[in-house]
């Protein structure tokens, strides 16, 4: 038998990422002053099965985002974490969400802030 008009396989379709917003209750504080950071996740509810959102700070350019703090989103999506830093500098801040059943991965702006 021939493949003659025979249909190609589907191609899985590509996961469409999560959006992520983040809000910083301050932009510049002293050290150890807490900062808030609070967000939404979207799509969100029951059906989204959503992880735990990850804050995530830049301490050491050369190694990157690490993650600092997590939160779990209510069921409207939202979350809040408090962060603070130790040492005075400039921080790059973002929020993160991992990939679920129907959604990839999504990160936030990246937020600056300063310690000092």
């Amino acid at each position: 038998m021939g493949t003659a008009g025979a249909a190609a396989p589907a191609q899985p379709r590509p996961k469409t990422p999560y959006q992520v917003s983040i809000y910083a209750s301050a932009t510049t504080v002293a050290v150890g002053q807490e900062i808030v950071f609070t967000g939404k996740v979207r799509p969100h509810g029951p059906q989204a099965h959503l992880g735990k959102v990850k804050l995530q700070v830049v301490h050491d350019p050369a190694v990157g985002f690490e993650t600092s703090a997590l939160d779990k989103p209510n069921r409207y999506g939202k979350y809040v974490i408090a962060w603070s830093a130790t040492t005075p500098g400039t921080y790059q801040v973002r929020a993160r969400i991992a990939a679920g059943r129907v959604h990839s991965q999504g990160f936030s702006d990246v937020l600056t802030v300063t310690v000092g």
